[in-house]
């Protein structure tokens, strides 16, 4: 944008950053919703009852607590035990078990020393 054989516009480049930084300054402001302390639900319910600009003074009018239908505004020892029992569909684990794990360490570390004797390249290897 600035070279003399792309767009030469020199320091007018400043009034397209700044145009940009403005745009967004406003998109945000407009359309980014302020959601500082609430829990997902109270987000939906929040996004169902206020716009964006004026979300900051939306105020929760339930806990999550109400709305699982405990009395009292404390949730029932069964129902936080049955839901700490069945988990989440996304509870497994990151790491695979050590023998998938060496499996594929092993699997790659071949593959990484067969593309370096292709290549020309020698390289100590270890048996894991």
């Amino acid at each position: 944008m600035v070279g003399e054989d792309r767009g030469n516009l020199k320091s007018s480049v400043f009034f397209v950053w700044g145009g940009l930084c403005t745009a967004a300054f406003v998109y945000a402001y407009f359309l980014v919703p302020e959601t500082k302390g609430l829990s997902l639900e109270q987000v939906d319910q929040m996004m169902e009852q206020t716009t964006p600009r004026t979300s900051s003074k939306w105020k929760p009018t339930q806990t999550f607590a109400a709305t699982m239908g405990a009395e009292g505004g404390h949730l029932d020892k069964e129902l936080v035990q049955d839901v700490e029992r069945k988990g989440s569909v996304y509870s497994t684990p990151l790491v695979p078990s050590p023998i998938l794990e060496r499996r594929f360490c092993s699997w790659f570390f071949k593959r990484f020393a067969e593309s370096n004797r292709e290549a020309g390249l020698s390289f100590a290897t270890t048996q894991i």
